[in-house]
């Protein structure tokens, strides 16, 4: 994604204003949205990158775009992470790395195990900066296992793909570092089982064309075409985009997966990478590794 500086001028500017009492906490790198946030959530988050002895710099909490407005949440809204690893070299490319949890997700399991245990790893070769946001099936709503359409509708400024990403590097511009966006970065989106139908929504809302991943992996997350609708309205018509798809051998997402791959004859674009997991690795496992899929 480019930071579009004229664009985003009036945008920065009413952020800028809103989140001027946000503060860090003294003696740690949390920076707590304004609008507001789950003790639980930032809690979790906490617990698990002192689990593993990673330091950084975390912005926390509602985020406009992403259920600022959720009646579903007992909260009324869903939260959101962005965290840069103290590793991070804000002179150089940064990829952001979206990640875009499956059903009953956002919790300690995905927190402890799923990124902050693959973090540390992925410090050692990436500049990266994470931004995770709590999809409207998570385990902290009243739809724990559904809801899977309503992520990326493009209605403002609840379910926006476009609004989130503007606001998170809005936040990452202020709280973080104004270096960042001298230099040409990109995107990265993972989805995870029913994440998957979070990147489908993506696309036919029109969000990946404003994003512009150069990355999209669907990771064991086909269960709807979610895969052929991401292929249709982005991927194919950007050959810089690698799309990665992991499945476990004889599941619905490789049954999807290969249906997909049918149409072109076994000439498989060079941008489309199909790897087939043997069925030793469960479907939690495939998401146990998810930041070292990036790779």
């Amino acid at each position: 994604m480019k930071f579009k500086i004229p664009f985003l001028i009036p945008l920065i500017l009413i952020l800028l204003a809103l989140c001027a009492s946000a503060q860090a906490e003294e003696g740690s790198s949390v920076i707590v949205s304004p609008l507001g946030v789950s003790e639980k959530t930032k809690t979790l988050w906490e617990n698990a990158l002192e689990k593993h002895g990673i330091t950084g710099t975390t912005f926390i909490g509602a985020i406009p775009g992403n259920g600022y407005e959720d009646k579903k949440h007992p909260r009324g809204f869903r939260d959101a992470i962005v965290f840069a690893p103290s590793t991070i070299d804000y002179k150089k490319p940064v990829e952001f790395v979206f990640f875009f949890h499956g059903l009953e997700g956002f919790g300690k399991h995905d927190f402890e195990v799923r990124l902050a245990g693959n973090i540390k790893t992925l410090m050692n070769d990436k500049n990266f900066i994470l931004i995770f946001p709590e999809m409207p099936w998570s385990q902290n709503t009243s739809t724990p296992r559904s809801r899977q359409n309503k992520a990326w509708t493009g209605a403002k400024p609840y379910e926006d793909l476009n609004l989130f990403s503007e606001c998170a590097l809005v936040a990452v511009y202020r709280y973080f570092s104004s270096e960042l966006f001298q230099h040409p970065n990109t995107v990265t989106l993972i989805g995870h089982s029913a994440g998957g139908g979070a990147l489908k929504q993506a696309a036919l809302s029109g969000s990946l064309d404003f994003v512009q991943p150069t990355k999209i992996i669907f990771s064991d997350a086909d269960y709807n075409d979610y895969t052929k609708t991401v292929w249709e309205k982005y991927v194919k018509y950007h050959p810089e985009c690698n799309l990665k798809i992991l499945v476990r051998d004889g599941d619905k997402p490789h049954k999807k997966t290969v249906s997909f791959l049918k149409r072109f004859s076994g000439k498989i674009p060079e941008n489309i990478d199909f790897i087939t997991l043997s069925r030793k690795f469960s479907h939690k496992k495939i998401g146990d590794q998810i930041l070292l899929w990036i790779k």
